[in-house]
């Protein structure tokens, strides 16, 4: 009966030893696994941060492209406008000078050559 004791109590501590052995290797695998999920999870964050970084660089490209198309435009319509007051001016000094020469004319025939 005591040998039977003894090998039931040696074989249930076997057991436990075992089990104990397969809960620690069940645990370490769970934390291998929980790390994994972790670190794809940390994949999964750089990838959408990178696509949100991507995403706000080509809005800043086709702003910057657009301010530059747009700055093109104006600064082609300002030449354009600069050259139209430039004729303006010279047709408004042409209108002086000849202004001059007609009062200057007046000027003699109604004073003579002074």
């Amino acid at each position: 009966k005591k040998a039977i004791e003894n090998k039931l109590i040696e074989k249930t501590s076997r057991q436990c030893i075992k089990s104990e052995v397969e809960m620690q290797a069940l645990d370490l695998e769970l934390d291998r696994q929980d790390e994994m999920e972790d670190a794809g999870a940390s994949i999964v964050k750089q990838l959408n941060d990178l696509k949100v970084q991507t995403d706000d660089s080509y809005r800043l490209l086709s702003v910057r492209s657009k301010f530059n198309a747009d700055l093109s435009s104006e600064m082609n319509r300002v030449a354009e406008e600069r050259a139209l007051l430039r004729q303006r001016l010279q047709r408004l000094k042409e209108e002086v000078e000849n202004s001059k020469a007609i009062l200057s004319g007046l000027a003699k025939s109604i004073w003579g050559d002074r």
